[in-house]
């Protein structure tokens, strides 16, 4: 009996001896960065590359604080102001960059009269003085049908809004108007900020008047008439500044009720959209502004052009934000309909 236990005894010596001698190995990758200080300033983004080893090693990025700069597959893009620190690691191994986000350049606005506003018939949505100014100076006919109106004051966030219209809708305060970030997009002041106040869906829409609003004296239906007749000569065309690839942006559009209550929708961005629409095209994540255009053939509901009959009392371009992060950040401009 007592050899027996002396047995155990040193069985369980051994086992212990084993497990001291054989403690749990860590990773073997190695990860190694080009950059171990760097300086971005806000809206750009710098590069940061990682060598690993094994070749096949996965890296994961990160960043300290996401206010002050964000961080995809090494790709840092500045937010805000200060200092903050990109992770790459792989399990427990780790390697980090100091980052120090500098203020933007100041840059003089020369107004930039790009290629989109050499057409004719302009229905705008958002468009700022100077274009409006380059427009009617050049005998272009234009038809105001969002909340940006002739002859009214320019807010905080540099959108004009027509007095009393009440035609610039937040849903259910899932997003609010955020801080601009440098020149829009004809390299002059003003352009509509969002910035998302919660999780997941959100979104605003730019609405023809409602007759019924008692705080409207007139309103004008919206008279789309000639895009419906000629779709093949006309375009939508918008700016988006985006440096958050957690969200697509959807724009929805609808010409009224008449008919029956047509609506089409388009995605952009580098996830998917609303009710998990794909994305027509992606928004690169450098701080610039980038132009798309949709032709105005793609505009049909069945079989079914919109725009046929003058409207009011609806959302005529509705941009839906999903899936989004608190804060995230979209920069628009230049969003109007006009014929080439």
């Amino acid at each position: 009996m007592k050899l027996k236990n002396i047995s155990l005894i040193a069985m369980a010596i051994a086992a212990v001896m084993m497990v001291s001698c054989n403690p749990s190995q860590p990773s073997d990758a190695t990860i190694t960065l080009d950059k171990q200080t760097v300086s971005v300033a806000v809206g750009k983004s710098v590069k940061i590359n990682a060598t690993v080893t094994p070749a096949d090693a996965k890296v994961t990025w990160s960043v300290e604080d996401s206010e002050i700069a964000m961080v995809t597959n090494g790709m840092v893009v500045g937010k805000k102001v200060g200092s903050t620190r990109i992770i790459a690691a792989n399990g427990s191994v780790t390697a980090e960059c100091a980052v120090t986000v500098t203020p933007g350049e100041t840059v003089e606005p020369t107004y930039a009269i790009e290629a989109c506003l050499q057409g004719n018939n302009y229905f705008p949505l958002i468009l700022d003085q100077g274009a409006l100014d380059y427009l009617s100076a050049n005998g272009k006919t234009v038809t105001w049908i969002g909340p940006n109106g002739p002859g009214t004051a320019i807010d905080d966030d540099g959108v004009r809004r027509t007095q009393n219209s009440q035609n610039l809708w937040f849903w259910d305060e899932s997003v609010g108007v955020g801080t601009q970030d440098g020149l829009n997009f004809f390299n002059a002041q003003g352009y509509l900020c969002l910035t998302r106040l919660t999780y997941g869906w959100g979104g605003f829409a730019i609405a023809a008047p409602d007759a019924a609003n008692p705080h409207l004296e007139t309103v004008t239906p919206i008279d789309m008439s000639d895009v419906y007749a000629h779709p093949n000569q006309y375009y939508f065309h918008v700016a988006l500044k985006q440096l958050d690839p957690s969200f697509a942006v959807t724009l929805q559009f609808s010409d009224g009720l008449q008919n029956g209550k047509k609506q089409v929708s388009f995605t952009f961005g580098n996830v998917a959209g609303d009710n998990g629409q794909v994305a027509r095209a992606a928004i690169p994540q450098d701080g610039m502004w980038h132009e798309f255009e949709i032709p105005c053939t793609e505009f049909v509901v069945g079989d079914q052009m919109m725009y046929q009959n003058a409207f009011y009392d609806a959302n005529v371009m509705a941009f839906g934000i999903y899936p989004g992060d608190v804060n995230a950040t979209l920069h628009i401009d230049a969003a109007f309909f006009y014929k080439k």
